[in-house]
């Protein structure tokens, strides 16, 4: 080992010499964090000690001309999102003192370098459209008098974002915080059968807890690592307990929660809503400023930074690089290149156009299922709910919120974008009395208060006996309200389930998502909705239709008549 890799040996216990970047950093210090607290305080301290040390004797760094050697590599793929992958792999093989700082995650997004040395490979115009235009080369090749003038609208765009946009994030936390902050800790158990399947190579699978059976080990057991080594070997994917798909009638459940990066439970109480609302809204600043430095065009492909995360919550009804789901049970005819470019694909039911830059990922004579991609992009939200019910599309949004933040080199904790799934997909329509005899067809319902009703109304029924019933309570990764064909019976087989409770009635129920913004605006409790805005529209829409509020089970309103005791 060199002289750092043993300083750095003695700082990590868990290093063994490799590469070290900065989130190979990060990963070892959580996983420290998790496993003992009082040696992460230590190892903390002394890396601080070697970049102090390394800083006080190593106090600059040279730029020569290796640094911006131009790379004449042609882009490759079929279209703008596959180059910009392609030259961000190959220029990461760039020598130089600012290659390296890109490979360390010190300074600088690969992008950014493939700029200078390689190539852009497209500008875009303040709206983030793909401009006419293909680029040969970057800027230490030096630009045509074209290519300059197109990359400079991007670029004086960028610059006056940048400088008037940071009101942004702070509107985005406020509307996090009144939508989350409902997500408190109330319960040890809720009872849960319902999970979601995860790989158990997947770093995000640690400190939760099992929703069923899986490879030997019984329900709600922790999974450590040595836990999830086992269940990778065994094969296939355990359904482990989440945020997305917890019954506890306020908040979440420690269960569902699972540990802390202390290594405990939550404490009962605890607001996990707005811590983790706080957590995902802290960045946002930051994904602002990068916009000037080019994050926006690398992520052109599919919505990245601030602008993803908001186009995934604000659901806008012009989504950028919008994917296509199938409406039905469909064939596909025929695949029609256009001349104006883009394609269209014809089934026997339906015809879809799909936009000029974006793959087709069907082929002829393929058979589609309600929700299936028909090309390449971000399905719209409202559609995968629409589509694969309510805990698919709280799965799907928390997922791409996700990716969008480690995309943008931000590692959040994935159950935080569960909880904030959870709190903007937890409203149903009902369109029918069978359960609720004293509403009007078209009110909206929370999710867990459907369940509830449900189960209530529900009779247990041997698994082989509930063809063509409903699920009154969500399983595996199933909702409640899910019509069981013969692949649930299947599923719920493979998985040793032998009972379930169902319901007979035709219920006919819509998941609802609205923009984050109004939202909160769609919670039953009227006092809790006057803590927002929009209070002129709230006062009058619940004296006409007579609100009410839960004095006792809504913190908000506690706090309103000062009974801080909750």
């Amino acid at each position: 080992m060199t002289l750092g890799q043993l300083l750095l040996k003695k700082a990590l216990p868990n290093y063994k010499g490799e590469e070290l970047t900065k989130k190979v950093l990060q990963n070892k210090l959580f996983e420290i964090a998790q496993t003992d607290p009082d040696q992460y305080v230590k190892s903390v301290h002394e890396i601080k000690k070697i970049g102090d040390m390394v800083s006080s004797l190593h106090h600059n760094m040279t730029i020569g001309m290796e640094d911006v050697a131009p790379l004449y590599i042609e882009p490759r793929g079929s279209t703008t999102l596959d180059k910009i992958k392609y030259i961000k792999e190959k220029v990461m093989e760039h020598p130089g003192s600012m290659a390296d700082m890109v490979r360390s995650g010190a300074r600088g997004k690969d992008y950014q370098l493939a700029s200078s040395v390689l190539t852009p490979v497209a500008a875009y115009d303040v709206h983030g459209n793909e401009l006419p235009i293909s680029f040969k080369r970057g800027a230490s090749s030096g630009l045509s008098p074209a290519e300059y003038w197109a990359k400079a609208i991007e670029k004086r765009y960028q610059v006056a974002e940048s400088r008037t946009s940071v009101v942004e994030p702070g509107d985005v936390a406020k509307m996090l915080v009144n939508t989350m902050h409902g997500q408190v800790v109330s319960t040890e158990d809720c009872g849960s059968l319902t999970g979601v399947p995860m790989d158990p190579n997947s770093p995000d699978i640690i400190d939760r807890y099992l929703a069923i059976p899986f490879a030997g080990f019984p329900r709600n057991t922790l999974i450590t690592r040595e836990v999830a080594n086992k269940m990778a070997k065994h094969g296939g994917q355990p359904i482990v307990r989440s945020p997305l798909t917890c019954r506890a009638k306020i908040g979440v459940c420690q269960k569902c929660m699972g540990l802390s990066t202390a290594g405990k439970p939550y404490d009962i109480g605890f607001n996990i809503g707005v811590r983790a609302a706080q957590t995902l809204s802290e960045p946002l600043t930051n994904l602002v400023l990068q916009s000037k430095h080019g994050t926006r065009s690398a992520a052109a492909g599919g919505a990245g930074g601030l602008k993803g995360i908001r186009q995934l919550i604000e659901i806008p009804k012009s989504f950028l690089h919008k994917a296509e789901l199938a409406q039905d049970h469909e064939k596909v005819k025929d695949i029609e290149k256009l001349e104006y470019g883009g394609h269209r694909v014809y089934t026997d039911k339906n015809e879809y156009f799909v936009p000029s830059g974006l793959k087709v990922l069907v082929k002829k004579d393929q058979h589609l299922k309600p929700g299936d991609q028909i090309n390449e992009g971000i399905p719209y939200p409202p559609d995968v709910l629409r589509h694969k019910g309510i805990i698919e599309g709280r799965k799907f949004l928390a997922d791409k919120l996700h990716e969008v933040y480690t995309n943008s080199g931000i590692g959040i904790d994935k159950r935080y974008t569960e909880l904030l799934a959870k709190s903007q997909l937890n409203f149903v329509k009902v369109n029918n009395k069978a359960l609720y005899p004293h509403i009007v067809p078209g009110d909206i319902v929370t999710y867990g208060g459907l369940e509830e009703v449900m189960y209530r109304k529900s009779n247990p029924v041997p698994v082989s006996r509930a063809l063509n019933k409903r699920l009154a309570v969500g399983v595996l990764d199933l909702p409640a309200g899910h019509v069981i064909d013969e692949n649930t019976i299947k599923k719920l087989q493979k998985y040793g389930i032998g009972s379930i409770d169902v319901i007979t009635d035709a219920v006919h129920i819509e998941p609802v998502m609205k923009p984050i913004e109004t939202t909160p605006l769609l919670n039953p409790d009227f006092l809790a909705k006057l803590a927002y805005r929009y209070l002129k529209r709230t006062l009058v829409d619940d004296i006409t239709y007579t609100g009410k509020s839960d004095i006792k089970d809504n913190h908000v309103v506690q706090y309103a008549l000062g009974k801080l005791d909750v």
